[in-house]
């Protein structure tokens, strides 16, 4: 199956880089990687904790979907997974969390 990736890729076939159908690797720098240790720290995450994370927001309208929606779904894979949700995004996504929170809560008070 020939993919829009592949298209891309080679472009950089005369670098000699090929795809190696092993899926697109993500880099996070070690400082990174030290931040986010400890804000799952602080929320009492640890390695073997199933977290989902869920950023809401989008910049069109048009391509947001409905909070309730999410909330669903969190619920849903709470339930099913035994996962921890995080909820995020930027400033002016602050109140669809928030929103998205308290239905995950009214819908499961024992979530948190």
């Amino acid at each position: 199956m020939y993919r829009s990736a592949d298209r891309y890729i080679e472009t950089l076939s005369e670098f000699g880089i090929t795809n190696d159908s092993k899926g697109p690797e993500l880099f996070i720098p070690d400082e990174i990687q030290f931040a986010v240790s400890g804000r799952m720290a602080k929320l009492r995450l640890n390695d073997f904790n199933k977290v989902i994370g869920i950023c809401p927001g989008a910049k069109h309208f048009t391509k947001r979907w409905q909070k309730e929606k999410f909330a669903a779904v969190c619920v849903r894979f709470a339930k099913e997974k035994h996962a921890k949700v995080l909820l995020f995004g930027g400033a002016s996504d602050r109140s669809d969390c928030a929103a998205i929170a308290t239905e995950i809560k009214i819908t499961s008070p024992k979530m948190r």
